[in-house]
């Protein structure tokens, strides 16, 4: 958790102990700026209810309800309404066989199979893909497997109820959609299968297996699958988005296959899990490690986006590497990320499908993670790292935090250099290469690049001088000078082959 100067100024000249000194540094959004918002959203796209949290590795830090839970019977929501929370299951599905590795129930890269019916039909493999299909594929939706069941049935809109009899059915018939472990399909078909083989490997139904392993250790009493009477009667009413007029319709109702989507839960519940997440120290039932290798990307999946287990890392153009996962049951939808290098989350919980709780989380988020880039002091060490994970936006904040402390700091404005010429922010990338050169920090690698920022802006004058200028500097790496992009429309300009023969002469 990333510290505040305000934080520390308390700790210093108050003696505050250290739950104290924590609970002060902690972040504080801008709860006007975002009920403001969140309302503005609401209204315009006529959304029933909404419930939004804002949290960090301690938990939560501000929830809200907004709206109505039943417009029909106007009962309004509260923090603790039930949502269906959709596709985010399979953040839970994905933590469960992280646990029961390290308890040694399964290997990762056990085929599926094996936790199936002998004899079980499985799909055909494809040419150039893994003979059979792993937990490890199914966790990181690389199976192959199609988006949905062959078999699944829909009554009017709503999907009905999948047993493992149609489990065991539907693979028979499945063609996979692309050879196993060769790319990113996102699949509901494979993680209801994960879960089923999680729940046969460990010997327990998967509705009990969750609880034991992980909603009775946090804390989370209202997150289930199976509904009490009570919790039917007050579980928020589905509204679709793509209805003209507001009225509402039935909710989905998973069988004995739900490991893809079946848990109704609440924002308190779901902070807990998700700070969890967050923190990723081992405090809880999962381990540190484990916890680690979930959000780490494992396979690349579409150009601002890669996938880990069930974790999806999307390098957002504004807000750096988020950790996101988002799920929809036609009425109701749920978001969940967090930011890890700022150390806060947000989760919405919708009555209205379709994109609606994806677009308000990302609104809520960008406010959030502009919030707490205002208030966070990163520390050196910190930046590096950032800068090593090539999480460009991030990295940049960071490295400007560390120059208000520190501005004769010549390797960070080397690197933050960097981070901007990796954002395409080139002005700003070679302002800071000039201050590496004046403080005497790399100056070769600070020459060659801000060259290519200067060629990337056509100032190709410019670009010559600082080429030969890092070569005159050390800067020998003739291969590299000859394959940087932006050097493309030097290479047809005279000056080009006397500079690459100068650079070879002072090898």
């Amino acid at each position: 958790m990333l510290a505040t100067l305000r934080g520390l100024v308390l700790v210093l000249a108050l003696g505050l102990d250290s739950a104290q000194a924590q609970e002060q540094a902690r972040f504080r959004p801008d709860t006007q700026a975002i009920a403001r918002d969140v309302s503005q959203f609401l209204s315009g796209r006529d959304v029933p209810s909404a419930v939004v949290g804002v949290y960090d590795a301690q938990g939560m830090i501000w929830e809200e309800a907004y709206g109505y839970a039943d417009r029909g019977r106007r009962i309004r929501a509260t923090v603790d309404t039930q949502y269906q929370i959709g596709s985010i299951t399979k953040l839970f599905t994905a933590t469960l066989a992280v646990i029961l590795r390290d308890e040694g129930v399964i290997v990762l890269d056990d085929p599926v199979a094996r936790w199936l019916d002998p004899g079980t039909a499985m799909p055909a493999p494809l040419p150039g893909g893994a003979p059979a299909i792993s937990i490890r594929h199914l966790l990181t939706q690389s199976s192959g497997l199609p988006a949905n069941p062959v078999n699944r049935v829909d009554v009017d809109g709503v999907m009905q109820p999948y047993s493992v009899r149609n489990l065991y059915a539907g693979l028979r018939e499945t063609t996979l959609a692309a050879p196993t472990g060769t790319r990113v399909i996102y699949s509901n078909l494979g993680y209801g299968l994960l879960g089923y083989a999680l729940e046969r490997a460990a010997g327990v139904r998967y509705e009990d297996l969750l609880r034991q392993r992980l909603l009775s250790p946090l804390g989370m009493s209202a997150t289930t699958i199976t509904l009490s009477p009570a919790q039917e009667r007050t579980l928020a009413r589905h509204y679709w988005h793509q209805d003209e007029r507001r009225q509402p319709q039935h909710r989905w109702v998973f069988g004995e296959v739900a490991g893809f989507g079946g848990l109704v839960s609440t924002v308190p519940d779901l902070a807990r899990f998700l700070s969890m997440q967050l923190r990723a120290d081992g405090t809880g039932p999962v381990s540190a490690a484990s916890l680690e290798q979930m959000q780490r990307p494992q396979m690349h999946w579409q150009p601002t986006y890669d996938m880990g287990f069930a974790w999806q890392t999307w390098r957002s153009p504004g807000m750096g590497a988020i950790l996101t996962h988002g799920g929809e049951v036609d009425g109701h939808g749920s978001y969940a990320a967090f930011s890890r290098p700022l150390g806060v989350g947000v989760i919405v919980l919708t009555n209205l499908g379709g994109p609606t709780s994806v677009d308000m989380g990302e609104m809520v988020l960008a406010r959030v993670v502009a919030d707490a880039r205002a208030q966070r002091e990163p520390t050196r060490a910190e930046a590096a790292s950032l800068s090593n994970d090539e999480d460009w936006i991030n990295a940049e904040w960071a490295w400007a935090s560390v120059l208000r402390t520190t501005p004769d700091d010549g390797e960070a404005h080397f690197r933050r250099g960097v981070a901007a010429f990796n954002l395409n922010r080139f002005e700003l990338a070679i302002a800071e290469f000039d201050e590496a050169v004046r403080l005497d920090a790399i100056v070769a690698g600070a020459h060659i690049t801000a060259a290519r920022a200067l060629a990337a802006l056509g100032r190709d004058d410019e670009a010559f001088a600082r080429i030969r200028a890092a070569v005159r500097a050390g800067y020998t790496a003739v291969g590299n000078i000859q394959a940087h992009p932006e050097f493309s429309r030097l290479r047809g300009n005279p000056r080009w082959s006397a500079l690459v023969d100068d650079a070879i002469a002072h090898r």
